[in-house]
């Protein structure tokens, strides 16, 4: 037990240690408009409760409405986003059943962004892959949490699959992170350094709230409604956080969390 609690705490340590010049680097060439990734939550839902995430703890379960991601989609086609484009936030795809309609509207809305689909494949049918894999821009990333790799073994027997990768996770995530302190890693360090999320990510959650990055499970630091806002405009109110996180003051959440935010 004391081995592997060591070694959970080297893998942890390690990314800390071998990124901060990197991403310090980052933050000083970083554009204040640039935006690489998006993440939004279309529902809050999940089939699993693994003890590496706050789902263990809530039952709560939302879904955004189709106007709202028709309207998030309609922006970001509006300014040509190239960028990466992840369905879902904080929760299983798979386990809202409007999956397919929703990636055929972000695939023709967005067609030059990469869409991407991570999931646990255990609601995953074959049919259920054939219909959001038949757009071109979208890719499937399979972590298999399974003691017995189920998920694999299955899936493997779908035959070749392009754009697809599948990972053993029988063991948990590669790192452990708390999630803005929401989890205890134990060996979480205080990190006086910045963070790249908020740079470059847009985290929307299922009600329209744009938040500080994918950490914010709660909503804590909420910017603006894209219901009633443009994406643009609600981003630029997100400079003073920019600013403190350049020289490494970590307020709010982010003082509590100890991810270094390189994704």
């Amino acid at each position: 037990m004391f081995l592997r609690k060591l070694l959970t705490f080297k893998r942890h340590l390690l990314p800390m240690q071998f990124v901060r010049e990197p991403i310090e680097r980052r933050l000083l060439d970083m554009s204040e408009t640039k935006i690489t990734r998006v993440d939004v939550q279309t529902t809050t839902q999940c089939n699993l409760a693994c003890p590496w995430c706050p789902h263990e703890f809530t039952d709560d379960i939302q879904q955004m409405s189709i106007g709202l991601f028709k309207s998030i989609v309609r922006q970001l086609g509006d300014i040509s986003y190239a960028g990466n484009f992840y369905p879902f936030m904080m929760a299983e795809p798979f386990c809202d059943e409007r999956l397919p309609e929703l990636i055929r509207i972000a695939s023709e809305g967005m067609p030059l962004a990469s869409i991407s689909i991570a999931t646990n494949g255990l609601l995953m049918t074959k049919d259920l892959y054939d219909d959001v894999m038949q757009h071109g821009n979208v890719k499937m990333l399979v972590d298999d949490y399974s003691h017995n790799q189920i998920v694999f073994a299955r899936i493997q027997r779908w035959g070749v699959l392009p754009r697809t990768n599948i990972t053993n996770r029988k063991n948990g995530p590669p790192s452990l992170i708390n999630i803005a302190g929401h989890l205890d890693t134990r060996f979480r360090l205080p990190l006086r350094q910045g963070c790249m999320l908020p740079f470059h990510q847009l985290a929307i959650r299922w009600d329209g709230k744009l938040v500080r990055c994918c950490m914010d499970w709660n909503g804590e630091g909420v910017y603006g409604d894209l219901l009633k806002d443009g994406i643009a405009n609600i981003r630029d109110r997100m400079t003073q956080l920019k600013q403190n996180l350049r020289k490494h003051r970590r307020t709010g959440m982010c003082a509590r969390c100890d991810a270094v935010g390189v994704v």
